[in-house]
């Protein structure tokens, strides 16, 4: 797939390809029922921030955003939020146009739900840029919910949360669409993931920068997000396990190796996170706080 600068960096680096993705997938694969498109506005922030990306192995700049201080990052994801929600419209007024169908832009405060003993620190310059668009995003960003068409657009800030992380995301969910709806998320915060879980629900993520869809079951998620297949991606082995941006694993060394090692003989991609509990609290491994 050839990819020039202007198509990479149409909503951001990484974003092009996680929207594009889905818009596809809602176009191409008939949806029984309404969409529901849940979008984290870190992300859409740190694919803005990101100075370059690869696409198919080859290095290329950034051009949406070259030279944009922090302000005008804001702006321009501002603007692709509004971009985003328009063309979702469009496709929602011609192909699904007996229901009502939502998009929810938000952000969460994680450090509330995990203990900072086990927060990951990051003192790089990405980290720091991340963490002042956030702020700035969020003194400018006015919470509401506005309609286009058959689309409504929602937007929900942390303080706005009554719940951290993934338990409020689905506590506004569930205030404008059932629980048995699919839920279409783009996130790269693992913590989300939980989501889908949580509401009893199926789900499906697109990833930034790839446009990879991967459900979100346990198994999927496990081999995204641990890149192990044996491990199911639950709260007991996410707080275990630790993930790539946040989480900080409690077990390390010889009991990280065993817990793997009996994760791949007893096949635990296949069982439950009750069992996966009992397992890990006869073996001692019990860790001191959980996500659920």
């Amino acid at each position: 797939m050839e990819t020039n600068n202007e198509e990479a960096g149409r909503f951001g680096f990484g974003t092009t390809a996680a929207v594009d993705s889905f818009f596809k997938t809602i176009t191409t694969q008939r949806q029984q029922k309404e969409i529901v498109l849940a979008i984290n506005l870190q992300t859409l922030l740190r694919n803005a921030l990101s100075a370059f990306t690869f696409v198919d192995g080859k290095k290329i700049e950034n051009q949406a955003t070259k030279g944009l201080d922090i302000n005008g990052v804001v702006k321009k994801v501002q603007s692709d939020m509004v971009e985003i929600a328009n063309e979702f419209a469009s496709i929602c007024s011609t192909q699904y146009k007996d229901r009502t169908h939502h998009i929810l832009f938000y952000m969460v405060d994680y450090t509330k739900q995990v203990p900072k003993e086990f927060q990951k620190e990051s003192k790089s310059e990405n980290a720091w840029r991340l963490t002042a668009a956030a702020q700035a995003f969020a003194r400018v960003m006015q919470p509401g919910d506005q309609t286009s068409g058959n689309v409504m657009m929602h937007v929900r800030m942390a303080n706005q949360m009554k719940v951290p992380s993934y338990k409020g995301i689905a506590e506004v969910l569930k205030t404008f669409v059932k629980y048995d709806v699919d839920i279409h998320l783009i996130s790269h915060m693992p913590l989300d993931y939980h989501i889908s879980s949580y509401c009893g629900r199926k789900g499906y993520l697109y990833r930034s920068h790839t446009g990879e869809v991967v459900k979100l079951l346990p198994s999927d998620l496990g081999k995204t997000v641990f890149r192990d297949e044996n491990v199911p991606f639950y709260p007991i082995t996410h707080v275990l396990l630790g993930d790539k941006y946040l989480i900080k694993g409690s077990l390390s060394g010889k009991n990280k190796s065993m817990f793997l090692e009996q994760a791949k003989t007893n096949r635990w991609n296949l069982r439950t996170s009750d069992y996966i509990t009992g397992k890990v609290k006869e073996y001692g491994w019990a860790p001191s706080y959980n996500l659920g």
